[in-house]
């Protein structure tokens, strides 16, 4: 009997708290400076899903940013997670109901989706989509970023 292959499961990353004298804030600000710098770099070139990527891990960021003012107490709440499972956490324990906030984690679910095509289906084919060569599927990828970078800095807010 052929046995399943073990999942290999790394141990949950804290994120790193920004308390006075840290420099944890400092340290934060220099990589989202270059996030941002290396997203129009990437922009530029054309480089699509590496812009998308890096826009994933900026609201993310901010996700977990939240969901630890949310749960200070919490330290298991307070690590990296994907960002489906961030957004779906944070509209069950978001206290506000800010219609702009609760708008804002549905942006970045249906976003979440148009990421993941980009960046685990780009080259797959299912038998209901169109077969819609490379060019016109790399080139569909523009909205996205496009999109990404505008939740990146509205979760930034």
């Amino acid at each position: 009997m052929i046995s399943k292959l073990p999942r290999i499961k790394r141990p949950p990353t804290i994120r790193a708290a920004n308390i006075p004298g840290s420099g944890v804030g400092a340290k934060r600000y220099s990589l989202y400076a270059n996030a941002y710098k290396r997203i129009d770099e990437a922009l530029a070139s054309g480089f699509y899903i590496e812009c998308i990527a890096i826009c994933e891990s900026i609201i993310s960021d901010r996700l977990e940013a939240r969901r630890a003012c949310l749960n200070p107490d919490d330290h298991l709440k307070h690590r990296f997670d994907t960002i489906g499972n961030l957004a779906e956490k944070l509209w069950e324990e978001e206290k506000s109901q800010d219609a702009k906030v609760r708008s804002l984690y549905r942006k970045i679910d249906e976003w979440r989706l148009k990421r993941n095509e980009a960046v685990h289906q780009i080259v797959k084919l299912g038998e209901k989509e169109s077969t819609q060569e490379w060019l016109l599927r790399y080139q569909a990828l523009r909205a996205t970023v496009d999109e990404g970078i505008t939740l990146s800095r509205e979760t930034s807010q």
